[in-house]
């Protein structure tokens, strides 16, 4: 929520002066309002997603997911409501610091978001029959984790090179040195 109300519009400003970006927020009365504001990005939070119906993102040839790592779990309503909103559109980017925050078995579903399945397979089943070997199974059948194949990680990281961007902040990123401000 906060990075819709804020984040987005103060860095469309800063970074892309000639758009106008429209944060979509409030009661739905006002949400319904902003979305008929003529502007070049509507920046909207995880909890008024089920506001952007297929026949609005319609209009729209891009759809980004920002803090993506909240669409790692393909069971959720999130993940159900942008799938569809995904489907067809010719650019789906997806931003986060952490695209697998508990490993690779979270990259499946935001990466199915962005190629409907192309690199790491249909469907969740196939990905981890594929990538990864049952730790054990309980009495009624349910897995209750998953280890990854000998050189799976290596292929699973080849199959999404093309769309993934990582950048380590070891070799990437220069820092000033840090200032303390106690207070």
């Amino acid at each position: 929520k906060r990075v819709a109300e804020s984040v987005w519009p103060a860095e469309t400003r800063k970074w892309r002066p000639d758009l106008r970006c429209v944060s979509v927020s409030g009661d739905p009365r006002r949400r319904r309002d902003l979305w008929s504001k003529k502007a070049d990005v509507y920046a909207l939070g995880r909890d008024n997603m089920k506001d952007l119906t297929v026949e609005l993102a319609a209009r729209f040839p891009t759809i980004i997911i920002d803090e993506s790592s909240g669409f790692k779990d393909y069971t959720t309503q999130r993940w159900k409501i942008a799938k569809p909103l995904t489907e067809g559109k010719p650019f789906v980017w997806e931003l986060t610091g952490t695209p697998s925050p508990n490993g690779l078995l979270d990259l499946w579903a935001p990466t199915y978001l962005l190629d409907r399945g192309r690199r790491l397979g249909a469907n969740i089943t196939t990905y981890r029959s594929r990538y990864f070997t049952p730790q054990r199974s309980l009495p009624n059948g349910v897995i209750p984790g998953w280890d990854l194949k000998p050189g799976a990680d290596a292929r699973i990281h080849e199959a999404v090179e093309d769309i993934f961007l990582y950048m380590s902040s070891d070799d990437k990123i220069t820092l000033p040195p840090v200032t303390y401000n106690r207070v």
